[in-house]
C-alpha cells in the first residue's frame, strides 16, 4: 500500500501499488536482498476487511438463526444493525 499525502489540503490517502510500482519495487527489493516482511506479505494477502467481515456476520447469523445465543449484548445489537442495513439495501438479485 502507498501513504500519500496532499501538499495542499494535509489529507492523507492510501492506495494500491499500480502494478509498475509494485514490480519496480519488488526488482529494488531484490537487488538490495530486501526481502518483504511476513507481515507486508500476510497484509497484502488477506482479502479486504469488509470482506472478513461479512464472512463473520453471516457466522453469527446463521447461529442465531439454529437457536444460539450470542454471548454479548454488543454483538446481538451490532448483529441487528447490519441485518437491517442489508434489508434497507438489498443485494440485486442475479439475472
Amino acid at each position: 500500500m502507498i501513504h500519500e499525502i496532499d501538499v495542499k489540503t494535509k489529507k492523507t490517502k492510501t492506495r494500491k501499488w499500480t502494478k509498475k510500482e509494485e514490480k519496480t519495487h519488488n526488482e529494488i527489493a531484490a537487488q538490495s536482498g530486501d526481502e518483504k516482511s511476513y507481515a507486508e506479505q500476510r497484509l497484502e494477502s488477506y482479502p479486504r476487511v469488509g470482506d472478513q467481515l461479512d464472512a463473520i456476520w453471516k457466522e453469527l447469523n446463521y447461529r442465531q438463526t439454529k437457536g444460539e445465543r450470542l454471548q454479548t449484548e454488543e454483538a446481538r445489537n451490532m448483529l441487528g444493525v447490519i441485518l437491517q442495513i442489508k434489508e434497507d439495501y438489498p443485494k440485486p438479485k442475479k439475472k
